[in-house]
């Protein structure tokens, strides 16, 4: 791209195709969207505004600079003075987040070495920003304590340099680094998958609470089972193959295993409301389809947690029809995301609000 970028996305590396295709079908405009790197996408002639939230979307840097690599050893003032902008002239309290381009996953040594070499640009930008501004370092607040009203400088490093934006922090879609949402393993959950159920319960407007009723769709061997069952709920678990759940402690709630089909089950006639309604197996994304189809027009579900499984090609087609589905059913908002536990498939989360 010969025109700086109005905004910058990152997203996984594999779905970069996927996330330009969603970005030229939500944003009907005169805007142009390129690939940038793997996992980065910008966007030309547009307002960063109108382009609503993508489900492959992670981060987005609005309006960002692209300080090559040769303006980085060393960093000038005048670099200095172009990334700090308003945080060395206007006195706010302010942070950095240090994110990697082209990959974020934790075991990859390129990705470990991308977000070092930004913390290091960092703690440069906050040794030469006391020329400028002496209280700039008392200002400054570790990223989980900035509070509404501070600045984000987002430091995104690549193989081509790095890209750099202010964020007022209370606008950003994710105030974490990198919309990186990382979950704490509960090491009594029998499978990591526990992690995607608690990531996209923080997505929700409500947490689960004791004494509702859970249905869970290929539950086996029980990690998003777990997350309702340590919270009080009464579950069923919809699934032939074995649980493996820790023994009942003090609070829990109550897990009854049905070795059934989870696409064709169907609630219990006692059930007349089910308050959460959750599924990962794993289906084509057209089967999916149906099975959520068949239970938004039973209405019987209060809420909606489901994983759609991705194809390798065409992941942002596979996945459109599940949003006209959910867009047609308006007693439903829903958010569709592909989450930092997410693997190769997005996340539907559904809640009645009628």
């Amino acid at each position: 791209m010969t025109t700086p970028p109005d905004l910058v996305l990152s997203c996984r590396p594999e779905f970069t195709a996927a996330l330009v295709d969603e970005c030229r079908d939500r944003h009907r405009g005169a805007g142009r969207f390129d690939v940038l790197a793997p996992g980065l996408v910008g966007g030309t002639g547009l307002d960063p505004a109108t382009l609503p939230e993508c489900m492959f979307e992670r981060q987005r840097l609005v309006r960002p600079m692209l300080v090559p690599e040769q303006r980085l050893k060393p960093i000038d003032d005048e670099t200095t003075r172009q990334l700090l902008g308003p945080i060395a002239t206007e006195h706010p309290l302010w942070t950095f987040h240090a994110m990697a381009g082209e990959s974020d996953e934790e075991e990859d040594a390129a990705a470990t070495s991308f977000i070092k070499r930004a913390e290091g640009i960092a703690n440069t930008l906050m040794r030469q920003g006391r020329k400028i501004a002496p209280d700039i370092e008392k200002r400054f607040r570790p990223p989980h304590r900035l509070k509404p009203g501070g600045l984000v400088i987002q430091l995104l490093m690549t193989r081509d340099g790095l890209w750099a934006s202010r964020e007022a922090i209370d606008s950003m879609l994710n105030p974490r680094p990198g919309g990186i949402s990382r979950m704490r393993f509960d090491p009594l959950a029998p499978s990591r998958s526990y992690l995607k159920m608690e990531e996209a319960l923080e997505r929700m407007p409500e947490m689960p609470v004791a004494g509702e009723h859970v249905i869970d769709l290929g539950a086996a061997p029980g990690g998003w089972t777990f997350s309702f069952y340590k919270r009080g709920g009464h579950v069923l678990a919809v699934d032939h193959g074995p649980m493996k759940l820790p023994e009942h402690q003090p609070g829990w709630g109550t897990v009854e295993h049905r070795r059934e089909n989870g696409i064709t089950f169907a609630a219990p006639a006692d059930w007349p409301t089910v308050d959460w309604l959750v599924g990962d197996m794993l289906i084509a994304p057209g089967v999916a389809l149906g099975l959520l189809r068949r239970w938004l027009e039973s209405g019987r579900a209060r809420r909606i947690i489901c994983n759609i499984k991705l194809p390798q090609e065409h992941a942002y087609a596979a996945v459109a029809p599940v949003e006209t589905l959910l867009q047609r059913h308006t007693e439903y908002q829903y958010v569709i995301k592909q989450l930092y536990h997410d693997r190769r498939e997005v996340t539907v989360m559904a809640w009645r609000t009628a």
